[in-house]
């Protein structure tokens, strides 16, 4: 590995503008901005990398940033005597509703013409729990500055369900692009990457055109679907915990089925966690990246998604022969019910330019757990 010092390291060559790929992530390891070496190649994706806990945790009373500065550690350190550290290196049980951080065995040494992102993996997405990174210094959730220099912690927060972790489990992953927002595709460029790769098909598989799909000036809009014999799934009281280290938890022990609606109206209530599906296929081609905003007051008080990064070449392939995956929803209310419709807005995708197309695609080669996917729980339950 070339090790570059501080002064080498701002000095890097800038990338095309764009989210950096897997071949450019793996530069930034051997150039030390992204340590430790030792990261397992499985958790390099085409535009993102897989965050490790590392391992040791702590209860803490809230989440909590650092407007006025300082460092992580150094907040986390005022708990002692009120709060508790503990190990997880052979496992641990976090309970729902309670607050828990986490250093993370990677941390970052970035030059200035780079930043980063944050968003939970879609497994830790699908099972109500929120996980959000914090830096040292930081003034918001999920963002790395440009040229941040410092450990990565995480915020874990179980909602539905009690968890068992264990260090060197991945909940969450990090994206890396350049500075700026120049690489964001507004309206007349999405609607031109549209038209020639098509970006969305109907669940039947065929393509919908642009002048059917919902586009509007930073973003793809998508629909929910309330039509199949199963609609969705709904969060059980009182299951047993979660161990994220293992995939053969029975799916009828902490969700029950939610049945199409006679009425095509189905109301969410906010003491439950819902589990449904797009109505439409979307495809991700190879030179873009895609993230599904997690919250949209004007289409209603709910959080649509808690994992909203979707990598080049989901439901897309490698030449571009798949037409389409669901996108899966993570639904919960925020303080009131609210009645969704068959077919209504629900979430919207916004899209960026790849600084280089990655030379691996999303489900191509690679372990991808929800390529070609429909209603999907995730990757920890046994499917009937």
């Amino acid at each position: 590995m070339t090790q570059l010092n501080e002064a080498e390291r701002d000095h890097v060559a800038a990338p095309p503008a764009g989210v950096l790929s897997s071949e450019q992530i793996k530069e930034l390891i051997r150039q030390g901005c992204i340590q430790p070496a030792s990261i397992p190649n499985e958790n390099i994706q085409p535009s993102s990398v897989d965050l490790r806990l590392g391992k040791v945790g702590y209860r803490v009373p809230a989440s909590f940033l650092l407007s006025k500065g300082g460092s992580v550690q150094d907040k986390l350190d005022g708990y002692a005597g009120d709060y508790y550290r503990f190990n997880i290196e052979k496992g641990a049980f976090l309970e729902a509703k309670k607050t828990y951080v986490f250093q993370l065995e990677e941390s970052l040494s970035l030059p200035s013409t780079l930043k980063a992102r944050s968003n939970p993996k879609s497994s830790t997405g699908r099972i109500d729990t929120f996980a959000r990174l914090i830096t040292d210094d930081c003034t918001n959730f999920d963002n790395v500055a440009p040229g941040y220099k410092g450990g990565l912690y995480l915020i874990v927060y179980p909602m539905s369900f009690d968890i068992k972790v264990r260090s060197g489990i991945t909940l969450n992953q990090i994206r890396f692009s350049t500075t700026g927002n120049k690489h964001r595709l507004h309206l007349e460029e999405l609607q031109k990457v549209y038209t020639e790769e098509q970006l969305l098909y109907s669940k039947e598989g065929t393509p919908i055109p642009l002048n059917e799909a919902i586009v509007e000036e930073d973003g793809l809009f998508l629909t929910v679907d309330l039509e199949d014999d199963v609609v969705g799934y709904r969060s059980k009281k009182n299951a047993k915990p979660i161990d994220l280290t293992k995939h053969d938890h029975p799916m009828e022990e902490y969700w029950e089925l939610v049945k199409r609606p006679k009425n095509g109206r189905l109301i969410l209530d906010p003491d439950f966690f819902y589990i449904l599906k797009s109505k439409e296929k979307i495809r991700i081609p190879l030179g873009y990246a895609c993230e599904m905003v997690d919250f949209h007051s004007g289409i209603g008080e709910f959080r649509s998604h808690y994992a909203g990064f979707f990598d080049p070449g989901f439901g897309y392939g490698e030449r571009g022969e798949i037409k389409g995956s669901h996108a899966v929803l993570e639904l919960r209310m925020r303080d009131s019910p609210m009645e969704l419709m068959d077919g209504q807005i629900v979430v919207k995708m916004v899209f960026e330019r790849m600084s280089r197309k990655p030379s691996i695609a999303y489900g191509v080669g690679i372990a991808s757990n929800y390529q070609n996917q429909s209603l999907r729980l995730s990757k920890h339950f046994i499917m009937e």
